[in-house]
């Protein structure tokens, strides 16, 4: 039989590709007509929340979709962590909810890790909600200054301000001091927040090993708790905080 040293060489050329896919583990992403880039901030009920990368927005995901690695290799829920970055592929529609759905998903890939910090001031807003609770709302709203919290995006901001809301069952809103007297949630002449309480939180210094910061939950002029000079340091993939001092008035 007459052989065809072109062809076969063609043909080998053809497969070695495949060949390659095939050892790396790698396979084609589901088609999709959009993509979504945010970070995973937190994980409940078959669902994760992420936070725009480049806007304020917050959106969920069902997590029964095809998971994928940075390499797109397949990979299983036991890979989702808060503070990677995700990739997801849909639609290209937007649901108007909030927070907002996305159209038709069908994977998702993680594409880098980041820092959880939503996850350190989420324990912070817990632990400092554990000291002097007299303070504490019931219902009504629960306010945030974020704007001096500048190692946020704003995506997160928007995170932390509707998961800790959410926790403990209460209106979210952010804005400043003078912006929530403007809105009418605080009485300026009283210095009085009768239907709510304000979290406001000021990163005072940052270094290659952490960074220092102040938060304090305020109900009146004589009514507020302050942790003063906490320390948050890295280990690994995790953040944990100390508290410098705490004071009340």
């Amino acid at each position: 039989m007459k052989k065809h040293p072109i062809l076969i060489v063609l043909v080998f050329a053809l497969l070695l590709p495949l060949a390659a896919c095939s050892r790396s583990g790698a396979v084609r992403l589901p088609k999709a007509d959009a993509v979504l880039q945010g970070k995973l901030v937190q994980l409940d009920d078959g669902a994760c929340l992420l936070a725009g990368t480049d806007t304020a927005e917050l959106y969920t995901v069902s997590t029964a979709l095809k998971l994928f690695d940075a390499d797109s290799k397949p990979t299983d829920l036991a890979a989702l962590k808060a503070g990677q970055t995700l990739e997801i592929g849909y639609s290209g529609q937007v649901l108007e909810s909030y927070p907002a759905q996305l159209g038709a998903p069908v994977y998702i890939r993680i594409t880098g890790q980041g820092d959880d910090l939503v996850g350190l001031y989420q324990t912070v807003v817990k632990d400092l909600w554990a000291e002097d609770t007299g303070l504490n709302p019931d219902s009504g709203v629960l306010a945030f200054d974020l704007s001096e919290l500048t190692n946020l995006s704003d995506g997160e901001k928007s995170a932390l301000v509707y998961t800790v809301s959410n926790d403990y069952g209460l209106q979210g809103v952010a804005g400043t001091f003078d912006e929530l007297c403007q809105q009418g949630y605080i009485n300026k002449d009283q210095l009085y927040f009768e239907n709510g309480m304000l979290l406001s939180f000021k990163l005072t210094d940052t270094s290659d090993s952490g960074f220092t910061f102040d938060v304090h939950k305020w109900r009146s002029g004589t009514g507020a708790y302050f942790f003063i000079n906490c320390k948050a340091t890295k280990s690994g993939a995790d953040w944990t905080y100390t508290v410098g001092s705490e004071a009340i008035s």
